[in-house]
């Protein structure tokens, strides 16, 4: 397993598996804001939702698991989960609009 596809702050992200209690649905896209090492090899993973900007956040059990195809979170009540995928650089999250500056 490598490292190159870990989740790291900067990354997008695309939820294949959405939480009714945190209004997060499957197919939207979002931006990691920040991955933050807790005491207990947490990870603490915000969230910005895209195109809304809402910010969640969520925790990963170990920082190996950033590093899985599919990255399982919770909110740390564990009927608060939801998957994601990393979406590849470059790409386009759902939602998201790329601005082309034309010369006039």
């Amino acid at each position: 397993m490598t490292t190159t596809n870990a989740i790291t702050t900067g990354s997008k992200v695309l939820v294949l598996a959405g939480c009714r209690a945190r209004d997060i649905t499957k197919g939207q896209g979002a931006r990691v804001i920040l991955v933050e090492p807790r005491e207990d090899h947490a990870q603490k993973v915000v969230l910005e939702i895209i195109p809304t900007g809402r910010r969640v956040v969520f925790f990963a059990r170990h920082a190996n698991r950033l590093a899985d195809a599919q990255v399982h979170l919770n909110d740390g009540d564990p009927t608060h989960r939801i998957t994601v995928k990393k979406i590849p650089d470059g790409e386009l999250a759902p939602g998201e609009c790329r601005v082309v500056r034309r010369p006039v």
